[in-house]
């Protein structure tokens, strides 16, 4: 998996706004009454970044990071550069196998996380329902290992409650970019990155 060049290789900090997006279908029904139905389970979070400051050399980095990814065609990963608190987060759908969860999150924070399966709040240590392992999943996430009593069935969801840099899955908005736009957009008003599943 790819991750979005972080500050060991970019010299400046980003400005992020983060956006939540919820998919709602509203149907409007005769008598003005209207009848909603949310698409997704758990929302999605879509990242523009923008540069206060950023050399040429800088600029060209990530470039090559969005001509590699192919534009909007390839995901990747961006972490928060901050920790914050973060509630019921996706981390999968148990098949009653015994894999491992990914957290959208890595460096949680010692005695923050609460994990959940379908709805309801596990214990964690050996001989409990599940061991937190701090960097074991993708990109150095911190992942969930159910012990074999506690294995999750097919169609629970498996969500979390944390402190740490979040990590999101992303991809590019825009497909078509010339480098000088490409550099405008990420000092002026930033690049969209748009949440994937």
């Amino acid at each position: 998996m790819a991750l979005y060049p972080e500050y060991d290789q970019i010299g400046f900090l980003a400005g992020i706004g983060i956006t939540i997006e919820y998919n709602t279908s509203i149907s409007s029904l005769s008598g003005g009454q209207e009848k909603r139905r949310s698409k997704y389970t758990f929302p999605l979070y879509d990242v523009n970044i923008s540069y206060d400051l950023l050399t040429l050399a800088n600029a060209r980095i990530i470039w090559q990071f969005y001509k590699d990814r192919q534009g909007a065609y390839g995901f990747f990963y961006f972490y928060l550069p901050y920790l914050e608190n973060f509630e019921g987060e996706y981390c999968g759908t148990g098949d009653g196998s015994t894999r491992p969860f990914d957290v959208p999150g890595k460096g949680l924070v010692a005695n923050s996380y609460i994990v959940y399966v379908g709805g309801v709040p596990q214990t964690e240590g050996a001989g409990n329902d599940y061991i937190m392992e701090s960097d074991g999943g993708v990109e150095s996430a911190a992942q969930i290992n159910f012990n074999v009593g506690s294995i999750p069935v097919l169609g629970d969801h498996i969500s979390i409650n944390f402190r740490g840099y979040y990590r999101f899955k992303l991809r590019f908005e825009e497909d078509k970019l010339s480098f000088e736009v490409f550099a405008q957009k990420l000092i002026k008003m930033g690049i969209n990155l748009v949440g994937v599943r």
